[in-house]
């Protein structure tokens, strides 16, 4: 794969791991660029074959493809970052990222999307207060002076663009400003 490549596709994922949204700033480790279908199940070098995978959830991703519904105990596909929306799929819940449909759900399980190193990264991200508005958010951090009052109540948009959402409790939105 070559280097266009490669940058087209962080550029493409906003430098966010497009599984459980880490943000390569707080990673240690450079994000890859993996195969959305692993190459050993025919998967291509095409771009919409591609996604950007923070390394915990590129290792347990591994060349799956589907993964069991906790919940039904049936055979689901994983999340496809090309396919899918987030928002459809899954939300952040404190430190924690929910499945909310068998998708998610087998997700987030696959992917270990809440070991306990990765809840303990997302707690010190908040604790330092490191998150911007100007950017899509990886998880509810505080009250943004940025969220659109055009959204239904108790819900707060992190990406307009892509309907990305977190569930953010109505009495912790700020006041509007004045007209």
């Amino acid at each position: 794969m070559d280097a266009a490549t490669r940058e087209a596709v962080r550029k493409r994922a906003g430098e966010r791991c497009e599984y459980c949204r880490l943000h390569q700033k707080h990673s240690e480790l450079v994000h890859h660029v993996e195969h959305i279908v692993a190459r050993q199940h025919g998967g291509s070098e095409d771009p919409d074959n591609l996604a950007l995978a923070c390394h915990r959830c590129n290792l347990h991703k591994g060349p799956n493809l589907t993964g069991i519904d906790p919940s039904t105990e049936q055979i689901v596909p994983l999340f496809h970052p090309r396919r899918d929306r987030w928002s459809e799929h899954f939300l952040f819940e404190g430190v924690h990222v929910v499945g909310t449909s068998a998708i998610g759900r087998a997700t987030v399980q696959v992917l270990a999307m809440n070991d306990a190193r990765r809840q303990e990264v997302r707690r010190e991200v908040l604790k330092r207060d490191d998150l911007t508005c100007s950017v899509v958010q990886p998880f509810p951090c505080r009250p943004c002076l940025h969220t659109d009052y055009s959204q239904p109540p108790g819900i707060r948009w992190i990406n307009p663009g892509t309907k990305d959402r977190l569930v953010t409790p109505v009495a912790e939105r700020p006041a509007r400003a004045s007209p």
